[in-house]
């Protein structure tokens, strides 16, 4: 073995690159074993914001803002039986975690080695005073606050610090690394903002969500932002990074508050905007939503909007944990696919899609049928039947005297909220204003909320969870690019919009302070596919929906959204650099149209430069790669072989191969 140190840079700790550092351990710990393992390995890892939580989930952030995962369903730590070459390193759910904080026991079941509960006892965590209410009011399917999962995983970063060996010297740089360059001796350059230079014979980037340029109509909405004084701009963002405090309340300038984005950025945005500010939402059996809404007289009245115009669908509510989707369509389509698929080979549209179509059909139906079990059998049968349009299903004949059409599962209205309330208005004769709209929006969404208590009762919202429930599976299955362009631009979006709407939505908790704002006249909404302008002379913000067919102007403008990576418009430096140097370059779909994402190599997570050609020492890894690869947003599930593991395991294995190798 060779006593010359071996370099490796892991840029980004957060999720990702803690787990790069403990795969890039038990990868080291089994080499070693061997006798194959260098003497010394240099380890640097560098992060801008909170090293071991990153941006995302740094600690100091409002207290208010929620994961929309639950608390005992997200670990840090590979499974045993988990798709990773090295051995697992067993550790606690974020929840077990808490447990363990608390001072409980995990027992058996939880932790039949006693494995979590001694990792724990090895590593302490930190004083949590500031935490203890969260900590203590946590359950299982809680919807914990972003920060506390936060320090969850800087006491899982500080667990695999504690078990580095002697041979790996680990340093961390609370640093940006602003650019990169490669050197004549086989290493990388890197520059932080500090000044400090790295050396690396090999580098994994886990640069989570990159910043990214304004597009041209962002540009001039900035641009009339600094040149009138009067207009407030807040650009797109994550919700803990943009700053409100410019944004006026209602008795400071009685004007609406524009907000533009109606998913999960516009709900965090309405919770920094109101409890944020001193609000208070008050338990109250008479309220619809069993919420009222207190006021601080520091609020904005807020105008929201969006291109589907409806927010996003709350969650169903589980007695438990949610239940495991059944999909056994879909898992027969998957597994008569030939093997292996080439890029833009597989129509997704006659392939998959009608197969899981047929099985959120039957959840559906199994939940409004469970105690009519000869109707539920003769559903099924249509349901099953090759004439059967499973999409449009609701529209079938034969379902008369089985099911009234009202009771039907209508995919496409669920998909399209603001049609119904458009026919509603349509049939009654009547033009829809702001004020009715909203009227409107809130009687359906307050069903909304009610289907969502339901929870496993409510069949409109098991038949939506299969369409989340098959989002990995299926983007699984495409891995990389497989399906057709045509197939991708119509069905698999189609099944995208449907997922997005229903999977990505808010805690249930949250509809409900939505409904409470709205019934206490604080939130209005404009419609879909709104239309925005500046209007120089006023000066304002001027924006209009056919929905409502109102204008309205505004002084402040609100983003509720985060741009999906691209390393095509990217204000990553590292990125930028990559990609002049030739070293980076955008996967391309079956059509030859670039995607946002970069592209790598799908074994090592190393690099593809513009020849084609792998990098020999760059690895990206995570959300950059979102638009070609599966589960790259989502943290880490239990019980569900998450794809981080693998994607941190094989980068591991490649970046210690790669440092070995070199002279």
């Amino acid at each position: 073995m060779s006593s010359i140190e071996r370099r490796i840079a892991i840029i980004g700790a957060g999720p990702r690159g803690i787990s790069v550092l403990e795969r890039i351990v038990a990868t080291y710990r089994e080499l070693a074993e061997q006798g194959a393992a260098p003497e010394r390995l240099a380890v640097a890892v560098v992060d801008d914001v909170q090293p071991g939580a990153g941006r995302v989930w740094r600690t100091d952030q409002n207290f208010d803002l929620c994961m929309n995962t639950l608390a005992d369903a997200v670990t840090l730590f590979p499974e045993p039986g988990s798709s990773v070459h090295a051995p697992v390193l067993e550790g606690p759910t974020m929840y077990e975690w808490i447990m363990l904080v608390r001072g409980e026991e995990l027992g058996a079941q939880r932790d039949p080695r006693g494995a979590k509960a001694a990792l724990f006892a090895r590593h302490p965590v930190q004083p949590l005073g500031h935490r203890a209410q969260d900590i203590e009011q946590t359950e299982p399917n809680t919807h914990p606050p972003r920060g506390l999962y936060g320090e969850y995983l800087r006491w899982a970063f500080s667990a695999v610090l504690g078990m580095v060996p002697e041979a790996i010297e680990v340093t961390v740089h609370h640093s940006k690394a602003v650019s990169i360059a490669p050197g004549a001796d086989g290493t990388d350059t890197i520059e932080l903002a500090d000044g400090t230079r790295l050396r690396a014979h090999a580098t994994v980037l886990a640069l989570g969500w990159l910043d990214t340029e304004l597009a041209p109509e962002e540009q001039a909405l900035a641009a009339a932002a600094a040149k009138h004084e009067q207009l407030e701009w807040v650009a797109p963002n994550n919700p803990a990074d943009q700053d409100f405090s410019n944004v006026p309340s209602w008795e400071e300038s009685g004007q609406e508050v524009l907000i533009r984005g109606l998913g999960m950025g516009f709900f965090d945005a309405m919770s920094m905007l109101t409890v944020g500010r001193g609000g208070a939402f008050i338990p109250d059996a008479t309220a619809p939503a069993g919420l009222r809404y207190q006021p601080s007289g520091r609020e904005p009245r807020i105008l929201a909007m969006a291109g589907r115009g409806y927010p996003h669908q709350p969650r169903p509510e589980f007695s438990g944990m949610p239940p495991r989707a059944e999909l056994r369509r879909l898992g027969r389509a998957i597994a008569q696919l030939d093997t292996p698929l080439p890029a833009n080979s597989l129509d997704f549209g006659r392939t998959l899609w009608p197969a899981l179509l047929r099985d959120a059909q039957e959840a559906y139906y199994r939940v409004l049928l469970a105690a009519e079990p000869d109707v539920l059998k003769k559903v099924t049968e249509i349901i099953d039947d090759p004439a059967t349009d499973p999409l449009n299903m609701h529209e079938d004949n034969r379902l008369d005297g089985l099911v009234s059409f009202d009771e039907r599962f209508n995919i496409p209205w669920e998909n399209n909220p603001v049609s119904r309330l458009e026919d509603k208005a349509e049939a009654a004769g009547e033009e829809m204003s702001i004020d009715s709209f909203t009227r409107g929006l809130f009687e359906q969404l307050l069903g909304d909320w009610r289907e969502a208590q339901r929870g496993e009762e409510s069949p409109v919202k098991m038949g939506l969870f299969s369409f989340g429930a098959a989002m990995k599976r299926i983007a699984l299955v495409d891995e990389p690019g497989r399906f057709t362009q045509a197939s991708r631009e119509e069905e698999y979006a189609l099944f995208g919009s449907i997922a997005q709407m229903v999977s990505v939505g808010p805690p249930a908790f949250r509809t409900a302070e939505l409904l409470a704002l709205i019934d206490a006249g604080l939130v209005r909404f404009l419609g879909a596919k709104p239309e925005l302008t500046v209007d120089e002379e006023t000066p304002a913000f001027r924006v209009s929906s056919a929905t409502t067919g109102e204008e309205v102007c505004a002084p402040v403008l609100i983003e509720a959204l985060i741009h999906d990576p691209d390393v095509r418009h990217t204000a990553c430096p590292l990125s930028t650099q990559l990609l002049a140097q030739c070293r980076m370059r955008a996967w391309a779909w079956g059509d030859g149209s670039p995607s946002g994402a970069p592209e790598v190599d799908r074994e090592t997570g190393l690099l593809i430069g513009a020849s084609g050609q792998r990098d020999t020492r760059v690895h990206m890894l995570g959300v950059p790669l979102r638009e070609v690869r599966a589960d790259m947003t989502n943290s880490p599930k239990v019980g569900e072989d998450p794809v981080i593991f693998q994607e941190t395991d094989a980068a591991a294995r490649s970046a210690l191969r790669i440092a070995m190798s070199r002279p």
